[in-house]
């Protein structure tokens, strides 16, 4: 598991990089919408839903304004993860598993810089492991046991 780590550190230094020149952190989009986050008031123009009418900022004014919202996209992520014997082929230490656990660390990695809620589902024949969504460094260790 120590050679893991290793390695994951290695690479963490260029998915941060990648990362962060080309992803824009919490996955906020840019289109105005109907989420839950308060963004601006703007003029109403013919066709918005009157629903969303500031009355208090028209009410100061002479024209009626209209509340936007930001639509968050927020994603999940699942590491689906074969732990089946039939990943047991190779040498000790290079053996598919090795590759697979590598992998799905680093695409683990990936996922928690960018704040998106990991899952984990290890599977052979039936299902061997569960762990629901979560955000953070901390789920991110939970995982990994």
């Amino acid at each position: 598991m120590r050679e893991l780590f290793k390695k994951l550190l290695k690479y963490e230094i260029k998915i941060r990089k990648a990362i962060n020149t080309r992803m824009q952190g919490n996955f906020h989009s840019v289109f105005k919408g109907s989420g839950l986050e308060f963004d601006d008031v703007r003029a109403y123009q013919y066709g918005d839903d009157v629903r969303t009418i500031d009355w208090n900022v028209t009410a100061k004014g002479h024209d009626t304004y209209v509340k936007t919202f930001k639509e968050e996209k927020e994603q999940y992520v699942y590491v689906i993860l074969d732990v089946s014997a039939s990943q047991e082929i190779g040498k000790e230490g290079k053996q598919k598993i090795d590759a697979s656990k590598e992998i799905s660390g680093l695409l683990s990695l990936s996922a928690i810089r960018e704040q998106s809620q990991l899952g984990l589902i290890c599977f052979s024949d039936q299902k061997e492991k569960y762990i629901k969504p979560g955000k953070g460094m901390r789920h991110a260790y939970h995982i990994k046991n």
